[in-house]
């Protein structure tokens, strides 16, 4: 807790470094616990706007389980990038929809909304990856046990500061993850008694 915001800011700290994945999972679960109803998940660089949070929660407000923060909806909407970036993160979205059949534009967006009903239902054992393949996962479970997914477009900003944590590793496991998630899809049928659901739009 922050002595100047007094119960409105807390900082979750880990002595050893434990990957991006157990960072979300230690969020998360801190917020179930203390009783949120809505976490939202974004970038701390402001690589992702702090004001395009009110149009995540107002999907929420209207339905939505998931309220993800696109790139790709309605355009391409990242600023200093480069191509080879660019192509690989478009490469990495249309090769996790061709897999896991997952129906978002962009699939690897780590800015979202998300109800605490969500993160209840969802078996944190299943999940493999340490790295950024932990977002994939967490989208597809959630569309998987029926919860209602939406996107809006946001405009992403290359950070000012600081470097990408992105390493080979991480993108091989990020590759693996998907076909893990794919036979995941074909040998086990969705959750009984709900159908996958994902659309897009816009508020």
């Amino acid at each position: 807790k922050h002595s100047q915001f007094g119960r409105r800011l807390f900082l979750l700290e880990n002595e050893t470094r434990r990957g991006f994945a157990q960072a979300c999972k230690d969020g998360f679960c801190w917020a179930m616990e203390n009783g949120y109803d809505l976490c939202i998940e974004m970038d701390a660089d402001l690589s992702h706007d702090p004001a395009d949070v009110p149009r995540l929660i107002a999907m929420i407000e209207e339905g939505a389980d998931i309220a993800v923060g696109s790139r790709y909806l309605n355009g391409v909407r990242i600023i200093n990038w480069p191509a080879r970036r660019l192509l690989l993160s478009l490469f990495a979205g249309s090769y996790t929809r061709f897999w896991t059949g997952l129906p978002m534009t962009d699939p690897t967006s780590g800015f979202k909304a998300i109800r605490n009903k969500v993160l209840r239902s969802t078996d944190w054992s299943r999940f493999a990856a340490d790295g950024y393949g932990f977002i994939i996962e967490l989208h597809f479970l959630a569309w998987r046990n029926g919860f209602r997914i939406r996107e809006c477009p946001i405009v992403f900003t290359e950070r000012r500061r600081g470097a990408s944590k992105m390493s080979k590793r991480i993108a091989l496991e990020s590759a693996l993850s998907v076909l893990k998630l794919a036979w995941q899809r074909a040998s086990t049928p969705a959750h009984a008694g709900l159908q996958p659901v994902a659309t897009s739009g816009t508020v």
